[in-house]
């Protein structure tokens, strides 16, 4: 037998289309999501030769989101884990001239967003629990969620321009994952790429841009290379990581003339998440990656300091002079 594989907008969704195919086996599949019953897939056999499985995609905030389905782990259907896209235009292909099928208008990039789609929630159950520990002290800045989600949208429309595989790193991960939100006391964003994607053009479209303009550049292109945006008084800081060895990677930063690392265990994928309503990229690996960075526990309690991270080190290493004035470029 055949598997064809299909996803469906909800959206579109309506009795006319089961009327349409009202002479093949339908079989409905649900699973959860926040207590609500909600429709996953669907199993629809036509003839012995050929079965259709059916992804059902939802909108949700200004992304795609493909609930896992309850029946994963004994259906044949390759729907194993939950998934998200951004919104893609699609459009028409004719198969042997008879049949139409909408398929995405840039194959090439949806084939690429497929691979980075496996999606993780946030920790919503930690973040009501630090809201019911710390009370107001945790309370949400609405007026700072609203300032990063701005920033984060135009920052990931010029990843999303060049290509570029970023994700998001340190605090900001930690506040998507721990507080569904931004860390409570940060005044800045943390996003992270690897500098093998460098592009030039991406300081170009920061330069004088007017929504995050490109304040400052530390490091150097071959050593700690890191971007510093901001907007309305909030940071944006584009950290570059380096190879350090055949298992780790590190980013700079700079403490004087000293050059601090952030060493890291290298991590083979990035999956999505959704932080303000966006769908942004994360290591799949996010759990070790905090871990790596804030300690086996330490990263589920808030803190206005987490003082030394466990994941830097400083092996001595100063930038000379001939290279600390070029170090700090405004």
């Amino acid at each position: 037998m055949k598997y064809v594989e299909f996803i469906v907008n909800i959206v579109n969704l309506n009795q006319s289309f089961f009327d349409e195919i009202n002479f093949c086996s339908i079989d409905k599949y649900y699973g959860r999501f926040r207590k609500k019953t909600i429709l996953t897939s669907l199993d629809i056999k036509c003839s012995s030769k050929i079965r259709f499985l059916v992804s059902i995609i939802y909108p949700r905030g200004s992304f795609m989101w493909m609930p896992k389905p309850i029946f994963a782990s004994t259906s044949t259907n390759n729907q194993t884990v939950s998934r998200a896209f951004d919104e893609f235009k699609v459009r028409k292909f004719f198969y042997q001239d008879k049949i139409v099928f909408l398929i995405p208008d840039d194959v090439e990039q949806y084939l690429k967003d497929f691979e980075q789609s496996e999606f993780f929630e946030c920790n919503h159950e930690l973040s009501v629990q630090n809201m019911r520990i710390y009370g107001r002290k945790y309370k949400k800045n609405i007026w700072k969620q609203k300032i990063a989600s701005q920033i984060l949208i135009n920052v990931k429309k010029a990843f999303r321009k060049y290509k570029l595989d970023y994700w998001l790193s340190d605090g900001t991960l930690l506040g998507w994952y721990r507080d569904c939100s931004l860390i409570p006391h940060t005044m800045d964003l943390d996003i992270a790429l690897n500098i093998k994607q460098y592009d030039s053009n991406l300081v170009k479209y920061f330069l004088g841009n007017k929504i995050t303009p490109l304040i400052t550049v530390f490091g150097q292109l071959n050593d700690s290379l890191e971007l510093r945006l901001e907007y309305n008084g909030f940071y944006c800081d584009i950290f570059f990581f380096y190879d350090l060895n055949s298992t780790h990677l590190y980013a700079g930063y700079q403490l004087g003339r000293s050059k601090m690392k952030n060493v890291l265990s290298k991590f083979n994928r990035l999956c999505s998440a959704e932080l303000f309503n966006e769908r942004h990229l994360v290591p799949c690996n996010y759990l070790d990656y905090l871990k790596e960075i804030y300690g086996q526990n330490d990263w589920k309690n808030p803190r206005d300091n987490y003082g030394e991270w466990s994941s830097v080190v400083n092996r001595g290493e100063k930038w000379t002079e001939d290279e600390y004035p070029n170090v700090f470029n405004t």
